[in-house]
């Protein structure tokens, strides 16, 4: 089952699979731990460039990304890029305050 809409942040992604609100085929189980384990891969590459990378066919990066309720790897990626970005105004203001 796909959500009508797609998680907005990685937290929620990860619950919706979590909670299997979102169900992810067991063919691209494999590419969304990978996708998970190095966020800076989806963050920062092309989707023929993570799935290069991954040794996975560029396909399986387009479908994992759909499977999850994003129009593109593109949208799904902005997921990832966003979650960094946070992580990084984090540590910031962390070692700001201190």
């Amino acid at each position: 089952m796909t959500s009508r809409y797609p998680a907005t942040t990685m937290a929620e992604l990860r619950s919706q699979i979590i909670s299997r609100q979102i169900v992810v085929p067991s063919t691209l189980e494999t590419v969304a731990r990978l996708a998970f384990d190095t966020p800076s891969l989806v963050a920062f590459e092309s989707g023929n460039a993570f799935a290069k990378r991954s040794g996975i066919p560029p396909q399986a990066v387009t479908r994992l990304a759909r499977s999850l309720g994003f129009k593109s790897f593109r949208d799904f990626r902005d997921v990832f890029r966003d979650h960094l970005r946070e992580k990084a105004e984090a540590v910031r203001s962390t070692s700001v305050t201190q």
